[in-house]
């Protein structure tokens, strides 16, 4: 039924509508959106979330989908429109890469918690004796009689299972932590050295998920579109089956009350805005380079503002589920007044994994319906490994001139991120994905956008925008997509300027990093900054011109083989271009949306669409000129008729 919908709302196709489920259920709307719910504010952040997504997050969608649809070659050619800034697309990839990375080990973690769970009995035996209230903070209310009688307590050695939340008295101790994560923490959170066993175990676990992968990608887009029906119908069926269990838990009832409740101080806190903003990234992979790939490969047909809307709104709705699943299932491990307390703590990478655990093991949820859980995270995360790999490929493939086959750039990357993967896996609490995840990807996404902005909307100009996208959509778009894209880049700045002001280097409020963690982070986020100077810095340079002065206006002016790659669909575009000053559009001249044109294209029997400005250039069919598409050539040229008679000298 919703791919039903997608197909009426304007996508146009099953591929299209596949496509934006599968951005939508990612990792990043099921294991990081819930933290960040639950760390800052409940509703009042999920409130935020939502407003921003449909205010920053469809235009943004809108201004990639439109690119990607025009260039057809994936995100690194589409800086061709502003050469300087071709660096964006270069850290673009890199940012798909590292998502990359560190999502399959979450993965190999959940495919652990699936299997063990199916399997029984829970708890688990090497964690039936962890304890599961670790103690977090110490506040002296009134009598130290009480704090000593809770110390002995502590200390004989009461050890309680199965416990989310533990509080004593009114604004007393408080506790956030659960038997699922001290079990992590005594199995696979431990380093090699100590755990040899349990790193073996989920090396073991990520070599597997990598290798599905592979044979996910490896035969590029026929592959793609097979794996994509499969895990979008797991996927919701998935979510369904969890969500009828977790409505029907006592006491779920209290979670989904407390997640309504609107705070009116967590709007006046800066990190409610700017983990809202950055989340809008990581669940709608904008900022990512995947739009603007799968929109040139995958869904170049479908109408792109439609196809902007459908991807926000389904990650929205794949989104407010799974945190409705995540509260049901708090809700009847802890009183409601108790929640409260676990807003404000530190929640570690895993705690949806860890919560999952916890109602199994708890009785409170059928172990079956548990792991059919944990293999929703599993197959969203293939459902997000595809795109990104996609992405990475597709850019090696295009920037490498096909000169390597799509299946051993497949492999290569395969091999080289099960052993990035396997490295992530070393330090203790999985500290390099809290590297990656904080410092890195969500910073450098954000820095990409507002360089994307300034450079399509600032220097590429409105108008030359427009009128691109006007001949993609095929119709005329209203100013308020000019208004929202002129605005989006202040809005980011300010976040990010307020965030760096506020919020602190080291960490968040409450969890100050290691020195090392701190310093690898920023070094990481500079680093893409590095790349997209030096890159700037080498577009001026090669710019045939007299002066710095020159090189650099040559170097933020469109290079001459920018725009479509097909020749005949580029061709169309430029006459739509030098028709546009005259006032004579017409919106019939436009992408290819018709299936007998695209067919027509193919055969090389195209007719000739460009009857109404006959007065601009001869058609296709007649007169001197005829265009020549060869492989070697930039960009298509056109070469008079009695040449190819003549032998050349």
């Amino acid at each position: 039924m919703l791919l039903l919908l997608l197909q009426c709302g304007g996508l146009w196709g099953v591929d299209a509508a596949l496509a934006a489920l599968s951005l939508a259920a990612s990792l990043g709307n099921l294991i990081r959106l819930p933290r960040l719910v639950l760390q800052y504010g409940g509703g009042t952040f999920l409130a935020v979330y939502c407003g921003l997504s449909l205010l920053l997050g469809v235009p943004l969608a809108l201004l990639e989908v439109g690119l990607g649809q025009l260039c057809e070659q994936g995100v690194t050619r589409v800086w061709r429109a502003v050469p300087l800034f071709t660096g964006v697309g270069v850290v673009k990839v890199l940012l798909s890469a590292m998502l990359a990375v560190y999502w399959p080990v979450l993965m190999a973690l959940s495919l652990f918690f699936a299997v063990w769970t199916a399997k029984g009995p829970l708890p688990f035996s090497e964690c039936k004796y962890s304890d599961g209230v670790v103690f977090k903070e110490f506040r002296v209310v009134s009598h130290s009689v009480l704090c000593c009688l809770f110390e002995f307590a502590c200390r004989g050695g009461i050890r309680k299972t199965n416990m989310f939340v533990s509080s004593l008295g009114q604004d007393g101790y408080s506790f956030s932590r659960t038997s699922g994560e001290a079990c992590l923490k005594r199995t696979f959170l431990k380093s090699p050295a100590e755990e040899p066993m349990w790193f073996s175990v989920t090396a073991t676990f990520l070599f597997l998920l990598w290798t599905i992968t592979l044979l996910c990608v490896f035969r590029g887009a026929r592959a793609y579109r097979r794996v994509l029906g499969v895990l979008v119908v797991a996927l919701l069926a998935g979510l369904v089956t969890v969500l009828v269990d977790s409505a029907m838990l006592p006491g779920a009832e209290a979670g989904l009350q407390q997640l309504l409740k609107f705070d009116w101080d967590a709007l006046l806190n800066v990190e409610t805005w700017y983990f809202a903003t950055i989340q809008i990234f990581f669940s709608t992979h904008i900022g990512l380079g995947s739009i603007v790939t799968g929109a040139g490969r995958f869904y170049s047909k479908s109408n792109a503002v439609w196809t902007a809307l459908a991807l926000v709104v389904c990650s929205l709705l794949v989104g407010l589920l799974w945190v409705v699943i995540i509260y049901l299932r708090l809700g009847q491990l802890v009183q409601s007044n108790q929640i409260r307390q676990l807003i404000s703590s530190d929640i570690p990478e895993t705690m949806v994994l860890t919560l999952l655990y916890d109602t199994a093991a708890k009785g409170r949820s059928d172990q079956i319906v548990t792991a059919v859980g944990f293999l929703v995270i599993v197959c969203a995360g293939f459902a997000s490994m595809v795109p990104l790999l996609d992405t990475v490929l597709s850019a090696i493939y295009v920037e490498a001139k096909r000169r390597w086959e799509w299946w051993k750039a497949a492999a290569l990357c395969c091999i080289i991120g099960f052993v990035l993967g396997a490295l992530c896996m070393l330090p203790e609490a999985l500290s390099l994905i809290h590297v990656l995840d904080h410092y890195v990807v969500g910073r450098l996404a954000l820095a990409c956008t507002v360089t994307e902005l300034v450079a399509f909307v600032w220097i590429y100009g409105c108008g030359p925008l427009y009128t691109d996208l006007e001949f993609v959509v095929g119709s005329k778009l209203g100013p308020l997509w000019k208004i929202l894209w002129c605005l989006a880049p202040l809005y980011l700045l300010i976040v990010e300027a307020w965030s760096v002001a506020v919020i602190p280097w080291d960490g968040i409020s409450g969890r100050h990093d290691p020195p090392w963690q701190v310093l690898l982070g920023w070094g990481l986020y500079f680093a893409g900054w590095a790349i997209i100077c030096v890159t700037a810095v080498r577009q001026i340079c090669i710019q045939v011109d007299y002066n710095i002065c020159q090189k650099f206006l040559s170097a933020v002016k469109p290079s001459r083989n920018w725009g479509p790659a097909d020749p005949i669909y580029r061709h169309c575009w430029m006459q739509w271009r030098d028709a546009t000053p005259a006032n004579k559009m017409d919106h019939t001249l436009r992408r290819r949306g018709t299936r007998d044109y695209t067919h027509s294209v193919r055969m090389a029997t195209a007719p000739d669409p460009l009857s109404h400005f006959s007065h601009l250039s001869p058609s296709r069919g007649s007169g001197p000129f005829f265009i020549d598409s060869k492989a070697e050539l930039a960009e298509h040229v056109c070469w008079r008729k009695e040449m190819l008679d003549k032998p050349l000298h």
